[in-house]
């Protein structure tokens, strides 16, 4: 029996989402499988959401730690697992990767203070990296550094779910800020359950936000011109993560009043406009390439 009593749902993103617009513009089968490796990734994520009791928690963790080697053995069990056992054979998705992320799942039973940036990268190389490598076997690259890239976007998408559920984080006795940066900009954990973001709480979110927007323009520059088409879902991603990042600064930071969304069709614009600039740039390349 599986830990999940809601019924199975269909491999991929939900329709208008952002990430649905990112995995939009793949060939069909590419997008099922990373449709399908994002959903083993979120309901791992998801394995101790709502959960209180520490034992329960780690009952489950241990279950699906169970069931993907039951995945990589060949007998699933929960829905998207066995949505994910067809492409086990076509893409290189090691297990270690999944278990990873299970790990860093864990890291919020056992500790709910950071001390240091150096500690909360290692959480999001656990969580974010990993779940980025996965997905871009399924994308395709050519260029043996182009994984490089994929670990730094994912750290990166990682700080930014941080940051834009902070609030929701520290309701949930979680804080994913460096204890050190807290003391810097003279807050207390206690000041991110306010209802009311205040100067000192806004000028550490400032800082948090201008981190991820580093992490971007660091990632950018690891990828590979040869894998810049073939790793499109990230450069959407990319664009639209910034575009929030942009709506957060227009909001002023008022992340403990309110939780910023960009709209449906915007998503679906930048998504296109992304893909479209990607296409084009790698057709002048191929075109000098050619000459």
């Amino acid at each position: 029996m599986t830990p999940d009593a809601e019924p199975p749902r269909q491999p991929g993103p939900p329709r208008g989402s952002a990430l649905y617009y990112s995995l939009r513009f793949l060939p069909h089968d590419r997008r099922q499988a990373a449709g399908a490796v994002y959903e083993v990734i979120g309901a791992l994520e998801q394995a101790t959401a709502g959960v209180r009791e520490p034992a329960v928690a780690r009952t489950k963790l241990a279950w699906w730690r169970e069931e993907l080697q039951r995945l990589y053995d060949g007998r699933p069990r929960h829905p998207t697992t066995q949505a994910l056992r067809p492409w086990l054979g076509r893409y290189t998705l090691p297990a270690e990767y999944f278990l990873e992320i299970l790990a860093g799942v864990e890291m919020d039973l056992e500790r709910v203070r950071y001390p240091s940036f150096r500690d909360l990268r290692l959480y999001c190389q656990h969580r974010g990296a990993n779940a980025a490598l996965l997905v871009s076997e399924v994308f395709g690259y050519t260029d043996a550094h182009t994984p490089r890239f994929a670990q730094a976007v994912g750290v990166a998408q990682c700080l930014s779910r941080l940051l834009h559920g902070i609030r929701d984080d520290a309701l949930a006795g979680r804080i994913h800020v460096p204890a050190d940066e807290l003391q810097r900009f003279g807050v207390d954990p206690g000041d991110l359950l306010l209802p009311q973001t205040g100067d000192r709480v806004r000028g550490l979110l400032q800082f948090q936000l201008e981190r991820v927007r580093e992490q971007y323009r660091h990632a950018l520059t690891l990828l590979p011109s040869s894998d810049r088409l073939s790793q499109h879902p990230f450069l959407v991603q990319i664009a639209l993560d910034r575009a929030l990042l942009d709506e957060m600064q227009r909001d002023e930071l008022g992340l403990l009043e309110r939780r910023v969304e960009l709209p449906v069709l915007r998503r679906l614009w930048i998504a296109w406009r992304t893909v479209q600039r990607t296409r084009r740039r790698a057709g002048r390349s191929r075109a000098t390439a050619d000459s």
